[in-house]
């Protein structure tokens, strides 16, 4: 089967921002990377939720959908794992993305650590489609069951528990995105307008609030999805070749984020302009090169396809 040539951009835009985002975590006291940061963090884990739901209805049609999950749950346990350990020692010299302990590894299952968070709520989301999908086949159906579970996250007290929630719908926006692209923007425009003005009317203001951001997410991203369909539909090489290898940049950057901040910080002190740029590379580069060493060692299996090392040969 053919690749989608704008998905691959597309992935490979999103992750760019995605480690932007991450190296600019920290820094948003300075007014120069304040807006910067609120444009990315408004949108960018919907888009990716959005682009990981039309891969998964890719991933269903060639019936890949049992051997994937399992291999999604090998690299979030085998990653977070090794992250935890990486980052206890590493936090005694350096200042981490974030704080670990060993108690940790007994929570995983339940509460990932740090960016490890994504390819969690990804496993939670393929099983709950995997078992709406067994009650109906009708994809608007579930668009609209999703949310339902969007708004009912604005009321839930816990805070990762409402992320899952919140993410829901982008990722069935994706599955729907891919058996009626035409139905899309009317349908989800006119169930978003409906919530957007009858909801907060009944809530206090944090709750418009939550809405407009909602709001935000999701034009933002049907803007870059319909962008990059009808404008990026052809190989852009670098993001194209970004987009392939979007799993390596997202598992690994926040090493690479983590020391070049340290290095930077002793460096170039406060020019965070510089700091982010750097950072930023170093957290996209670097991923796409120990790739490149793992592959030409035919090891590259290992951190993106391990269920391999449990297959028959």
């Amino acid at each position: 089967m053919n690749r989608y040539l704008w998905l691959d951009n597309l992935k490979g835009f999103t992750i760019v921002l995605v480690v932007m985002g991450h190296c600019l975590t920290g820094i948003e006291q300075y007014n120069s990377m304040l807006y910067l940061v609120r444009w990315i963090y408004s949108f960018h884990m919907p888009l990716f939720f959005v682009l990981s739901g039309f891969s998964y209805s890719i991933l269903c049609k060639k019936g890949d959908y049992t051997k994937h999950l399992l291999n999604i749950v090998l690299i979030y346990l085998m990653q977070s794992y090794v992250y935890i350990v990486f980052n206890i020692f590493a936090q005694k010299y350096i200042a981490t993305n974030t704080i670990v302990n060993w108690t940790d590894c007994l929570w995983i299952i339940i509460y990932p650590v740090a960016h490890f968070w994504y390819l969690h709520v990804l496993i939670i989301l393929y099983i709950f489609d995997a078992l709406i999908s067994k009650i109906t086949k009708r994809r608007y159906i579930v668009l609209i069951v999703s949310i339902a579970i969007l708004m009912l996250s604005l009321v839930v007290p816990n805070e990762y528990v409402s992320k899952i929630m919140y993410m829901v719908m982008f990722f069935e926006l994706g599955r729907h995105y891919y058996d009626n692209r035409r139905n899309l923007s009317i349908l989800l425009t006119s169930a978003l307008m409906i919530c957007c003005f009858a909801f907060p009317l009944l809530r206090e203001d944090i709750f418009c609030y939550k809405m407009i951001e909602i709001a935000v997410a999701f034009v933002i991203s049907i803007f870059f999805v319909s962008v990059f369909i009808k404008k990026m539909d052809w190989k852009v090489p670098i993001l194209n070749w970004l987009g392939k290898r979007c799993i390596w940049i997202y598992i690994f950057h926040s090493y690479f984020t983590s020391l070049g901040r340290f290095v930077c910080g002793k460096l170039l002190g406060d020019n965070i302009i510089a700091r982010v740029i750097i950072c930023t590379i170093l957290g996209v580069v670097c991923p796409c090169v120990f790739y490149k060493i793992l592959a030409i060692i035919r090891s590259d299996f290992i951190i993106a396809k391990p269920i391999k090392l449990f297959s028959k040969k």
